[in-house]
């Protein structure tokens, strides 16, 4: 019985973002489309202004879900990690759930490979200006007591873990008056409020550290 609900809540799913992606594929972007300006990935990422513990690293991926992220948030990027390290080599912590590659849950992962040509059209670095060094590494600390915890795909009132929400919440535990704009959803079974990568990219007290794209 189990495995037959899993079965059909993943048919259930699939229906779901066919028409998702139905509703929404007549909307034009209010960004220009990816395919225009992309600057070519460097070979190694020495010429990027040194990242910092706490920095986010968005990316725009290329499976089907992230462009149906992007369509639906209206949006340029479909997911989102926070530097944990940067000594010897970038480390980035993200919460993902891929059935391609078997990755899901709360993980490390290096940033070559978290923006590497084969998962990512584009990426940037964003840092926010009204935290200091201390209060990004309690970020992160937080943020490292969940490696390994599943990743669960909820509105704002339920349990919730996902990428967005993994540093939403780590930042509210340092930073009490953070704020980003939920959004609401009205596709049922997913009715609620979710957080998508656009709230973050949308926060007011942000420096732009990296665009491997020119946005207009």
């Amino acid at each position: 019985m189990a495995n037959l609900v899993l079965i059909l809540k993943k048919y259930l799913t699939v229906w779901i973002i066919v028409a998702l992606f139905a509703s929404t594929s007549c909307i034009q972007s209010q960004y220009q489309s990816p395919d225009e300006e992309i600057k070519s990935f460097p070979a190694d990422y020495s010429n990027l202004i040194p990242l910092e513990i706490g920095d986010w690293v968005l990316r725009m991926g290329k499976d089907t879900d992230s462009h149906l992220i992007r369509q639906i948030s209206k949006g340029r990027f479909s997911h989102i990690g926070i530097v944990v390290e940067v000594e010897p080599a970038v480390k980035i912590v993200h919460a993902i759930h891929d059935e391609n590659s078997g990755e899901s849950g709360v993980l490390y992962s290096d940033l070559q490979s978290f923006v590497a040509p084969n998962v990512a059209e584009y990426f940037a670095v964003l840092r926010m200006a009204n935290v200091s060094k201390q209060q990004q590494k309690n970020i992160v600390n937080h943020i490292q007591q969940q490696i390994g915890q599943p990743f669960i795909l909820n509105t704002r009132q339920e349990k919730h873990l996902y990428c967005t929400t993994l540093i939403y919440d780590a930042i509210l535990q340092v930073k009490p008056d953070f704020s980003i704009q939920w959004s609401k959803v009205n596709f049922p079974p997913f009715s609620g409020e979710y957080l998508f990568p656009l709230a973050f990219e949308q926060y007011s007290q942000l420096e732009m550290i990296y665009s491997s794209q020119n946005f207009k």
